[in-house]
């Protein structure tokens, strides 16, 4: 069982039920209120380490976990379905990646 506490230092509060919400800048703190979340930003330090780079990390990490589940070729230009008969060749590297085809 993994808890999260909130990302302002001065509170105590863990979250329950996936309640707490994420920067929606970075998606890389989580705050059990909007108190909380001013709080951190204008005493805690978050304002000068929040950058958009965490959300594309996020988003590239989410892409990664679900696209084998689906079966979605792994090439962002492609991104086509696996078909029945036609199963998808998985990446000799990372053995997590899948892909339609070499090109």
């Amino acid at each position: 069982d993994q808890t999260t506490s909130c990302s302002n230092r001065s509170c105590n509060n863990v979250e329950e039920n996936e309640l707490f919400l994420s920067c929606k800048r970075c998606k890389q703190v989580k705050y059990c209120s909007k108190k909380c979340q001013t709080i951190h930003w204008k005493h805690g330090g978050h304002k000068d380490n929040c950058s958009t780079k965490g959300k594309e990390e996020a988003k590239e990490y989410h892409r990664n976990i679900a696209l084998p589940v689906a079966k979605i070729c792994f090439n962002s230009t492609c991104s086509k379905k696996e078909k029945e008969g036609a199963p998808f060749s998985i990446c000799s590297s990372c053995k997590a990646a899948v892909y339609c085809s070499r090109d």
